[in-house]
This record gives structure tokens, C-alpha cells and sequence, in this order.
């Protein structure tokens, strides 16, 4: 009767034996861990484990300052300092998507001659 219940109960899950998966849980630093499906997505093929890695704190970090703390609404303006950082590119799509104006602040840097050279681009 057990293998019927959990036949049945396989059947139910979102993923299945061998699939990559990534998210967040308590214990994630290990080398197993166990967690709730619904914190958990498909990894795509075109995506590192490392790029994987860098979501959950990375996105969750933007996502709580604009929308937790921010109370970023549509149509308001946001500076994103550090764009292109692993924050600032979640947090500026993020914004984005809630509808507000952004302007990005960058640093880019070009080695010449023994020195770097700093340039800033914004919006």
C-alpha cells in the first residue's frame, strides 16, 4: 500500500530525480540541504551554478530594499548606485518592472599606462 501513496505523492511534484534546481533555504551553504519545493526553480542550461548561486541573496537583497523598505511605486524616480554590481543589476530590473524611472550610476574603468581611470555614466 506504502509504494501506491507515494507513487501518487511523486506524481504531485514539481520536479523529478536528476533535475538542477536552485533557491534559497536554511543550510544552503552545504553540499545537500533539503528544502520547499515552491523555493526552489529549474536551473536554464545557459546559466553557471555560480550565476545560480548569486540569485537568491543578490535578487532578494534589491528586492527587499525597493519594495520593503523603498515602497518604490510606479512613475516614482530611483538611483541605482552600483548597477552593475550583483544587487544593482537585479535592482534595476526590479524597479523597472514596478514601473519607475531609473537612473544608474556605473563605474567603469579603463588600465592605461599603470594607473586606472575611473568614468561614470548615469541614466
Amino acid at each position: 500500500m506504502w509504494p501506491a501513496r507515494l507513487k501518487r505523492w511523486a506524481a504531485t511534484l514539481r520536479f523529478k530525480s536528476g533535475d538542477k534546481v536552485f533557491g534559497a533555504c536554511s543550510g544552503a551553504f552545504a553540499e545537500y540541504a533539503c528544502a520547499s519545493e515552491s523555493a526552489l526553480v529549474i536551473k536554464p542550461d545557459k546559466v553557471t551554478w555560480e550565476q545560480a548561486a548569486s540569485v537568491p541573496i543578490a535578487g532578494l537583497t534589491a528586492l527587499q530594499g525597493l519594495r520593503d523598505k523603498g515602497k518604490l511605486q510606479p512613475g516614482q524616480q530611483v538611483l541605482i548606485n552600483g548597477a552593475a554590481g550583483g544587487v544593482g543589476t537585479f535592482a534595476v530590473q526590479i524597479a523597472k518592472s514596478f514601473g519607475a524611472e531609473v537612473t544608474r550610476s556605473v563605474q567603469h574603468w579603463k588600465y592605461r599606462h599603470g594607473s586606472i581611470h575611473w568614468r561614470r555614466r548615469d541614466h
